[in-house]
């Protein structure tokens, strides 16, 4: 069995192919909302102030980790936990992962071992939008 995974930062369809010459069947979709939002809804409160060390009066701090990045890390895990859950059980045993590059990487890094050993083709690009036939073709020439 073959799982198609096609993936954004904020949402994740994943398609299933039972065998050679069948057609992808879409299985799930994930939305991940939050990512959609701004930097400033993101986070919960103004950033904090310091007193600067020359000069006179406050300056904002700025967070560490960009909001936006932060959730794309998130989304990210999100989707490799439900797919080394899925792993585990047997539900799937080849995997072809659709996405933009930065989100590919991003998944890349979640993985387990087992999990990318499965992954037989990828395709680096955001599909999320297409259909399951246009996505049959990206498929065709990356594999």
């Amino acid at each position: 069995m073959k799982w198609v995974v096609v993936a954004d930062s904020v949402r994740c369809r994943l398609y299933e192919k039972e065998k050679v010459g069948s057609d992808l069947c879409e299985k799930k979709a994930w939305v991940h909302p939050i990512g959609r939002q701004n930097d400033s809804d993101m986070v919960s409160d103004r950033s904090g102030s310091a007193q600067g060390s020359v000069g006179q009066g406050r300056h904002a701090m700025q967070p560490k980790t960009d909001p936006k990045d932060h959730e794309r890390d998130v989304f990210a895990h999100e989707i490799c936990q439900k797919l080394e859950k899925a792993r585990s059980l047997g539900s799937f045993d080849k995997l072809v992962l659709v996405a933009p590059p930065a989100f590919l990487g991003k998944m890349r890094g979640e993985m387990s071992e087992e999990l990318r050993r499965l992954v037989v083709a990828e395709v680096n690009k955001d599909l999320t939008h297409c259909s399951a036939t246009e996505l049959e073709q990206y498929i065709k020439q990356a594999s």
